[in-house]
């Protein structure tokens, strides 16, 4: 057996030998008598073994009223007042009416000198006239001209 596996039994099992799997227990021992650090890794598995054991002893077990625990109530608790019942539903239907009214984003107020972005293939009619499509007249067509939805309507 090794130092490691000795130490793996001990913080496995504890320090008590008649815990320990029998294929192991007489090398642990005889590997603690030979080993110092095994040796006292023993000691003190055995330390923690006493503690808790006198642990044990000490504390008393609860006594359970089973009976108690298993009685059902003999009757509903009484109901509530009508005017608890009303204030209760008010103060929930505020409280989801304020939570709506926080989680709704707000938009900031558009700034008129700054310039938002436009599409690329967008056309802006604040240019001038011959930059965009070249003449007035081919301006003037593509704002004023209706389209086929909008010529079946006139």
């Amino acid at each position: 057996m090794t130092r490691d596996d000795a130490l793996a039994t001990l913080a496995a099992y504890g320090g008590d030998a008649a815990r320990w799997p029998a294929t192991e227990a007489a090398a642990l021992l005889a590997l603690a008598a030979s080993d110092s650090v095994v040796a006292e890794a023993l000691a003190q598995a055995r330390q923690l073994d006493g503690l808790l054991t006198g642990w044990a002893r000490d504390v008393a077990p609860a006594a359970f009223d089973i009976a108690a625990i298993t009685r059902l109530p003999a009757a509903a608790p009484p109901a509530l007042p009508a005017t608890r019942r009303w204030l209760a539903g008010g103060l929930m239907a505020a409280a989801m009416a304020a939570g709506i009214a926080f989680m709704v984003p707000v938009m900031p107020a558009a700034d008129p000198l700054v310039k938002t972005a436009s599409p690329p293939n967008a056309v802006s009619l604040a240019t001038a006239p011959g930059e965009a499509f070249g003449s007035d007249a081919e301006v003037f067509a593509t704002v004023f001209t209706p389209t086929v939805d909008e010529d079946s309507l006139i």
